[in-house]
């Protein structure tokens, strides 16, 4: 089981506590079948995870990643801070962040997993950091262009991933859409 990188609070021997949130905006189960679920008001106590001040008295609140949470997501984590007994939707939000839980650790959603686009086109609905990855490789990787394809290759510099026909009638130039190389 990993954590979550500590929280920096401004107080010591706090009770506070951690939910997760999925894209869809459901909220992590822990009781029970653990599972992401639509928010049920009545049931706030069922989505909590404790963050415990490690070590005593340092202000720092860290807060373990379920065993059974999905995996290779966007993890939306909120931090609370416990007013009562128990939690209540009602308690004060402390902090939150976003990160990519892949199963066994995490990153920093705008880092995830870091593998170059392979060879293909690319798919015409792609979230943030998938276009992010396209950007950079266009920008680092080795291109070549002729009268008819603007190429893209891969890595090694030894294979064309993705290309674009390509063509000039003297007054207007045209690229057309990426493709498969």
């Amino acid at each position: 089981m990993a954590d979550f990188p500590p929280l920096r609070h401004d107080g010591t021997g706090k009770t506070l506590y951690v939910t997760f949130t999925n894209t869809a905006g459901q909220y992590w189960n822990t009781t029970g079948t653990p599972a992401y679920e639509t928010l049920v008001p009545g049931s706030w106590g069922d989505y909590d995870t404790a963050a415990t001040e490690t070590p005593a008295s340092s202000y720092q609140y860290i807060a373990a990643v379920p065993a059974t949470l999905t995996t290779d997501a966007a993890v939306f984590v909120t931090y609370y801070e416990q007013a009562g007994g128990s939690p209540a939707i009602t308690d004060p939000v402390v902090a939150d962040a976003v990160w990519f839980w892949d199963g066994t650790g995490i990153s920093d959603i705008l880092v995830g997993e870091t593998v170059e686009p392979g060879q293909g086109a690319p798919p015409a609905a792609l979230g943030l950091i998938g276009k992010l990855r396209y950007v950079y490789k266009n920008w680092r990787n080795k291109k070549t262009q002729t009268a008819t394809a603007a190429n893209l290759h891969d890595d090694a510099g030894t294979t064309v991933d993705q290309t674009s026909v390509v063509s000039d009638d003297g007054t207007t130039f045209t690229k057309g859409e990426i493709i498969s190389g």
